[in-house]
């Protein structure tokens, strides 16, 4: 191969690759529950609603079907997530963890 045609396939293979991405910023969550009826789900998430929390649904597909994951907030630490979580426990009779978002 000519030094021409070595140069040229080196920029070929670098205009090919993708360039690195930035590591995406870690999230946290905090999971107040998981079920597979969708209104269970909702249900829950309208009493945290009432409560003033940041509700979302999430759907998930799990090996042994769907599942519908309630969880509160996006916190940039775990410490505020863990700070969230223990008022909410607080508040009744619901169990949580911390889960990357």
């Amino acid at each position: 191969m000519s030094p021409n045609k070595l140069e040229d396939s080196k920029k070929e293979t670098k205009e090919k690759s993708s360039p690195l991405q930035k590591p995406k910023k870690t999230e946290f969550t905090i999971q107040i529950g998981a079920f597979r009826n969708a209104q269970y789900a909702k249900s829950l998430a309208a009493r945290l609603d009432e409560q003033g929390y940041k509700v979302h649904i999430a759907p998930s597909e799990e090996q042994d079907g769907r599942l519908f994951k309630v969880s509160v907030g996006n916190f940039s630490n775990r410490q505020e997530a863990e700070s969230l979580s223990k008022k909410i426990i607080g508040h009744g009779d619901l169990q949580t963890f911390i889960a990357l978002h």
